[in-house]
């Protein structure tokens, strides 16, 4: 029997990590593109819109994690978003480390809209 209840509380805390991981991981890269759309428009404020999202997508409650961290940043052609956080397993009090990162490089639409139509011919 308690190899039984081992096995099904090891799978429910798996299940738990990889839904965490999964959700951090599309936000991590939600908030990334959102930086590098943002920072191409007129009156956008970049690095707040990217802070907004990233912490918006942090402040969903995750059933086991704690200490969820955020780090924003730009770095030349890239947006990073990163989530650090420590979700708890049910046996013995360990916790798995998770750290992601999300990535995207910034877009300049009008070079590339001027590239296509020059290979176009237009």
């Amino acid at each position: 029997m308690s190899v039984i209840l081992f096995v099904i509380f090891s799978l429910l805390g798996l299940c738990f990590y990889v839904h965490n991981r999964c959700f951090l991981s599309a936000g991590a890269c939600e908030a990334a593109l959102t930086g590098a759309i943002e920072s191409h428009r007129q009156d956008g404020v970049p690095l707040e819109a990217a802070r907004l999202r990233a912490k918006e997508r942090a402040s969903v409650g995750f059933w086991g994690m704690s200490e969820v961290n955020m780090q924003v940043q730009e770095t030349g052609k890239e947006w990073k978003v990163t989530y650090t956080g420590d979700v708890f397993t049910l046996y013995g009090g360990l916790r798995w480390n998770l750290k992601i990162q999300g990535e995207a490089k910034k877009i300049f639409p009008v070079q590339r809209i001027r590239k296509a139509r020059i290979w176009k011919g237009d």
